[in-house]
């Protein structure tokens, strides 16, 4: 089991880098494929291929020139994503393929746009990857629709990464990892499908709250080390204090005091929308971290 088929969805903007960085990483640190996906929000074709270039006068004059514009800008943007994804593969040794050929072997890496929006072609291109990674920049209020669309619509881990320094992993995948546990159906299915990083970390730390600690019994939380520990990861368990109120405050906290280069939690169990207008942990972390985020709906 292991993380043979990422995909890195990217959108032309400043947090690409970390998502590219991070993916590349992952990807040779498990010798697997990496898809590098560009969604349009505007799928667009020109009017002149629509009507052949015949055309009436006044608004569909107009809404062509606009569309034809709006067209060229788009290649002009997937054009100088690719490049970029092409720089930072040459920074870590790789090279992509062409377009039309398919990822397969051990090691490839291809770059793929698409004129669908985001919530149309994400879950059609996640269905034979193994791994999403997504980049964001929560201090400039970026769009977080790449990451909701995957968490609630891929049924596939996504690997979430701020647009922080330092954030993106470097050469290998992270060696200290957080898991934030309580005992919920997410939490569970996010520590079954991190095995793949868990087994390559160093170190592996349970994090339980103050509320966790009354309301998950210890059964609980002993049996999430020994189904680690059957999987060949020994995890220690921490438990960080609840403070005013604030979880995913302590939980990041916890997890920088501990040297995380990760944390792994279940995500938006209550829904996002419920989370959006209650306020949740998840939503809190997602806009607060400084560390890379794996979750799991």
């Amino acid at each position: 089991m292991a993380f043979k088929s990422i995909m890195c969805v990217v959108g032309g903007g400043g947090s690409d880098a970390v998502a590219l960085n991070t993916a590349l990483s992952l990807s040779h640190a498990f010798g697997g494929s990496l898809r590098i996906v560009y969604f349009s929000d505007y799928p667009v074709t020109p009017a002149a291929y629509t009507y052949g270039g015949s055309f009436g006068a006044g608004g569909l004059a107009q809404s062509t020139l606009e569309s034809t514009k709006r067209f060229e800008l788009q290649k002009e943007i997937i054009a100088s994503t690719r490049k970029a994804a092409v720089d930072l593969a040459a920074q870590h040794g790789r090279k992509l393929l062409d377009d039309s050929q398919a990822v397969a072997a051990e090691g490839e890496i291809r770059f793929k746009s698409t004129m669908d929006s985001v919530d149309v072609g994400l879950p059609n291109e996640s269905r034979t990857v193994d791994l999403i990674v997504a980049g964001y920049d929560s201090r400039a209020n970026d769009n977080l629709a790449p990451v909701l669309v995957a968490l609630f619509h891929s049924s596939r881990p996504v690997m979430v990464v701020p647009r922080i320094p330092g954030a993106a992993f470097s050469d290998s995948a992270p060696k200290t990892i957080a898991v934030a546990w309580d005992g919920s159906p997410s939490a569970s299915r996010a520590v079954r499908e991190a095995i793949p990083l868990l087994h390559q970390a160093s170190k592996v730390w349970i994090l339980v709250t103050g509320d966790e600690v009354a309301s998950a019994d210890g059964a609980s939380r002993a049996e999430i080390i020994a189904y680690l520990l059957v999987h060949g990861v020994e995890a220690q368990l921490a438990h960080p204090l609840k403070d005013g109120g604030n979880i995913g405050a302590v939980l990041l906290t916890e997890a920088s005091n501990l040297g995380a280069e990760l944390l792994l939690m279940g995500a938006y169990g209550h829904g996002h929308i419920a989370e959006m207008v209650l306020g949740g942990v998840t939503s809190d972390i997602v806009k607060h971290t400084h560390l890379p985020l794996f979750l799991v709906h």
